[in-house]
């Protein structure tokens, strides 16, 4: 080997570790719910209890057959 040929190698090295080290900034960053989302979340929530409650109701023979 030459010197040459041993400088480009170290170069493409150090290249791809700051490439792998640019990849983990950008997998360690946080992707944060947006705001309808989470009006979804709260939304589905809130219908499942008022179906468990009237699911209780209906149990104990209190529900509305309206």
């Amino acid at each position: 080997m030459t010197d040459r040929s041993m400088d480009i190698r170290h170069a493409e090295t150090a290249q791809g570790a700051e490439d792998a080290k640019e990849q983990s900034d950008a997998e360690e960053e946080t992707v944060i719910a947006p705001w309808h989302f989470k009006l979804l979340v709260v939304g589905t929530v809130g219908y499942l209890i008022y179906r468990f409650i009237w699911f209780i109701f209906l149990l104990t023979g209190h529900a509305w057959n309206g």
